[in-house]
């Protein structure tokens, strides 16, 4: 599962295989109310279908991109909701190599994508710290997209140059590199709030905790999300 504690309010994703029974939330029984319906009680149901056209090249994708999305964005924007996907290549190791398994990890493909659905429903969960790895510039992201970054994640990516001196970068990603909570790895963290703050950001922002260093127990998730908490408290109020 994976445990992450907003700046406002909590979120938690609980991954789950059940096939029967039913999810209550401050006893209410939600399990068929419409996902649309869910986002006012501050939950939302973020599928992963990551595989649909794996083996299709990034041109072939984007070319399906609008028959795919249209409708959903569409859908969206009719009942004042916003779709916000994230950054994330997807590309850890040997089961997404060599090309990961989103689209969307890209300015060059961002751009490309909000031209073909230009709606302003659709923008950009934004974490900074897939831009370490990739040599990509996460502060000209937050200033060109502004108006495009709906939800900000909250996480860090640490390189060992080492590593990276010993494979290269068209090696597995983790080979050289580990997510860590904010303040443990690589992210300018004073810098990426000034760009946030300079654009006026006022969304919504989540801790996500993806360090392995503390998934020994549960308390070492709450003690990862004190932590990053306590660090963030240095810029954020």
């Amino acid at each position: 599962y994976e445990i992450a504690s907003c700046l406002v309010g909590s979120e938690m994703c609980i991954r789950d295989s059940s096939k029967t029974g039913k999810v209550e939330f401050m006893g209410e029984d939600i399990s068929h109310i419409e996902s649309y319906k869910l986002l006012p009680k501050g939950l939302a149901h973020v599928p992963e279908g990551r595989r649909i056209f794996l083996q299709m090249t990034v041109e072939e994708n984007l070319d399906k991109f609008e028959v795919v999305w249209g409708p959903i964005v569409a859908y969206a924007e009719s009942k004042g909701v916003r779709i916000a996907i994230e950054n994330c290549p997807m590309l850890f190791g040997r089961d997404q190599w060599p090309g990961g398994q989103n689209l969307m990890c890209t300015p060059k493909i961002y751009r490309q994508l909000f031209e073909i659905i230009p709606s302003p429903n659709f923008g950009l969960n934004f974490d900074p710290s897939h831009y370490v790895w990739q040599g990509l510039d996460y502060l000209k992201t937050v200033y060109d997209f502004a108006d495009r970054i709906f939800h900000i994640h909250f996480k860090d990516i640490k390189l060992y140059p080492d590593r990276l001196a010993e494979c290269g970068v068209l090696a597995y990603p983790l080979d050289y590199m580990s997510p860590k909570i904010p303040g443990l790895g690589d992210v300018n963290w004073g810098a990426f709030i000034s760009a946030l703050n300079d654009i006026r950001y006022d969304g919504d922002a989540v801790i996500e905790v993806e360090d392995k260093a503390f998934e020994g127990s549960n308390e070492d998730i709450l003690k990862s999300i004190r932590l990053s908490k306590r660090y963030l408290d240095n810029y954020l109020i």
